[in-house]
């Protein structure tokens, strides 16, 4: 594993230009470039251990002799180090910003005096109108108002590609929930803590308001909190469904409209909107509005004068509720913890800007070019696979897999051009009302999407949805699309002088991976649009399925921990994919080594540090309580299983490194799954 630094690499990487892996096709051979690294695997791996008796030691056993969990991580390898690289770049460039926004935001959050005059001010107007709701439809409008000023009262409001037919951007519906974890209200101490705290919080910054009337509209607010929680344990119940749904609830599709949404919307599963929908009829009014005012209030504590904050970071920290805010203040001192404050601010109500920002200041032209070669010999290695290596497909089926293939866009990086919602003004001239508008301004981008064309918006979409910021690679279904960010072509997966073994076994299997999921059983039920459209004839789901479930009853016989094994059923679906993304990137770094001119003893190397790349891409470390907790339930089974499970139905990787049938991860030809 690569030693991760906080370092910039525009600057020492500019002027080289792009540094392309030769494409997989007829061209005259193209020489590697002299400045691509050696390989860089050797020093991670345990070569006292036979590769085809334990593989994932034989790669990762140095790397797990020397790497301690780190504090405060539940689990590290390769993906948390990359998350941990993204944050450190994030933050050298906020520290470095020459942007004025930044900077005046910045200044704003560090500025005791900006911070305590006038911090109410900002909220009095919207506190006005909910003071007003004394009627069921003054209820509404303050509520609708309080949704387009970008907070979440009973419902949240997110965006979603058209479910059902994947022409539009939707709103997507999900019931709020408590501002901490939901089960710390039912803690007596913590619950009479909360309502004094935010009864104080209220008095202090409305003061025409007694702590006793404050402390009334805590409890009222508590009640309707413990009310709308039902809506997480009643979805499990007849209201939940396996996808989105049209909302039928009259009282929120009145209150949308108001809210200048005029599109079809759908609700999340996972809550019942019915239940938000039933408080805002038959609710009581002064509850619901005291409701409204907390939340007002709550979402704001930190915003305002340093005297409030700390009270909130007093009872933070006496109740360790772990949130981000707690933890800047804990690590730093009052004046950076403040700015880094200000800056999760950014980061979650303008995604598009910050992502803008992070993604001109570390993607250089030769990662871009690297990607684009990269995913251009994975789509041409799945192009051969299914025509032919997928033999439980019939013909027309394979067809449509070509066409469909064919039609993946890949959304990788950054866009060519930047849309207008990356671009953002400021005119408050406080900490308080600078964030609200900030908070504003996430609702009107979510605003511009909804009834919009998939295929006119789809990085607008993007940009809000996965920011750029943080690393993901995925699959959208919806959209047909790829969508890596910026932050996934970090150094310890995409450094572009690394050696091609190196770049296919790590970030072109997890591109590979995720690419076979539109290719699965749920991608089937999604044509090359995105619209939901079942292209499997019966026959192929039959026999998809029945190789689904050879991996299933293998994977069951693998131990997450002694007397603990794979739940074979719950992971087979994401082993299909490893198998899949692991066979599609071998592929196409075959067809790497011969447009390079590899052959000899030197290929055999290659192919070798191939699979050891794959297998140091998912080195993790973590305790066995997590890993029993986690893992034991998660889809993704355990790294370890995943590199145990997946290679030794490999044909290649025997070739590689000459297993036999006496090493304790062989498997006899017929028992090797064939799916893609």
């Amino acid at each position: 594993m690569k030693k991760m630094q906080y370092v910039c690499l525009s600057c020492c990487l500019a002027g080289m230009g792009a540094l392309l892996l030769p494409s997989c096709s007829d061209d005259a051979y193209t020489p590697e470039p002299e400045y691509v690294k050696p390989w860089d695997g050797a020093a991670d791996m345990n070569t006292t251990v036979l590769p085809g008796n334990d593989f994932y030691r034989y790669a990762n056993g140095g790397w797990l002799a020397r790497t301690l969990l780190p504090q405060g991580w539940n689990e590290w390898g390769p993906w948390q180090i990359t998350e941990n690289d993204a944050d450190g770049k994030l933050r050298m460039m906020y520290q470095s910003s020459t942007d004025k926004l930044i900077q005046k935001y910045t200044l704003m959050a560090q500025d005791k005096l900006n911070r305590a005059e006038r911090s109410a001010d900002a909220l009095r107007s919207l506190l006005a109108e909910i003071q007003r709701a004394t009627t069921r439809d003054r209820l509404l409008s303050a509520i609708a108002s309080m949704q387009k000023a970008g907070y979440s009262p009973f419902f949240e409001i997110g965006v979603t590609p058209h479910e059902f037919n994947s022409r539009v951007f939707l709103p997507i519906l999900k019931v709020s929930s408590t501002y901490f974890d939901a089960e710390r209200y039912e803690d007596a101490a913590f619950r009479a803590a909360y309502r004094q705290l935010v009864g104080e919080t209220y008095s202090k910054l409305f003061v025409e308001t007694s702590l006793t009337d404050a402390l009334k509209m805590a409890d009222d607010a508590l009640t309707v909190q413990e009310q709308l929680q039902t809506a997480y344990t009643l979805s499990a119940g007849v209201k939940q469904r396996k996808s989105a749904r049209a909302t039928d609830s009259g009282s929120i599709l009145n209150l949308l409209t108001q809210c200048g949404i005029t599109t079809t919307c759908v609700y999340d599963p996972e809550t019942n909107i019915d239940v938000a929908n039933d408080l805002i009829v038959n609710g009581d009014l002064d509850q619901l509005r005291n409701y409204l005012a907390i939340c007002l209030v709550e979402q704001n504590a930190y915003l305002v004068g340093l005297d409030i904050q700390q009270k909130w970071l007093d009872f933070e920290q006496a109740y360790q509720t772990g949130s981000i805010f707690y933890q800047h203040h804990k690590q730093y001192d009052v004046n950076t913890a403040n700015a880094e404050d200000a800056w999760s601010c950014l980061n979650r109500f303008v995604p598009e800007f910050v992502g803008r920002q992070y993604a001109q200041k570390y993607t250089t032209s030769g990662k871009r070019g690297k990607m684009e070669s990269i995913s251009e010999d994975l789509r041409n290695a799945f192009k051969e696979r299914l025509r032919d290596s997928v033999d439980w497909m019939g013909e027309e089926t394979r067809n449509t897999a070509m066409e469909k293939l064919e039609a993946v866009t890949w959304l990788m990086l950054q866009p060519t051009s930047w849309p207008k919602s990356t671009e953002v003004q400021m005119e408050a001239d406080n900490y308080c009302a600078a964030t609200n508008q900030l908070r504003k301004l996430c609702y009107d981008h979510k605003l511009e999407l909804f009834g919009k064309q998939i295929t006119e918006k789809r990085w607008e979409y993007v940009l809000h949805t996965y920011p750029l910021f943080r690393p993901s690679c995925t699959y959208e279904p919806r959209m047909n699309a790829m969508i890596i960010t910026a932050a996934f072509a970090g150094e310890e997966l995409l450094d572009e002088q690394d050696a091609a073994a190196r770049l296919y076994g790590g970030a072109g299997f997890r591109m590979a991976h995720e690419l076979v999921h539109g290719f699965d059983a749920k991608g089937s039920l999604y044509n090359h649009t995105g619209a939901q459209a079942d292209w499997w004839k019966v026959s192929d789901r039959s026999a998809f399925n029945s190789r689904r479930q050879e991996l299933a009853e293998r994977y069951a016989t693998l131990e997450l921990l002694p007397g603990i094994m794979t739940d074979g059923g719950l992971v087979a679906d994401e082993a299909a994919a490893d198998l899949g993304g692991l066979q599609i990137a071998a592929q196409a770094f075959e067809k790497d080594l011969d447009c390079r001119g590899v052959s000899g003893q030197k290929r055999k190397t290659e192919r070798q540090n191939f699979f050891v790349s794959f297998a140091q891409t998912l080195a993790k470390v973590t305790t066995d309580d997590y890993k029993a907790a986690y893992y034991s339930t998660s889809p993704l089974a355990y790294d370890e299983i995943r590199v145990q499970g997946t290679v030794p139905a490999v044909y290649r990787w025997y070739d590689a490194f000459d297993v036999k049938s006496d090493n304790r991860m062989y498997l006899a030809p017929a028992k090797r799954t064939r799916l893609w």
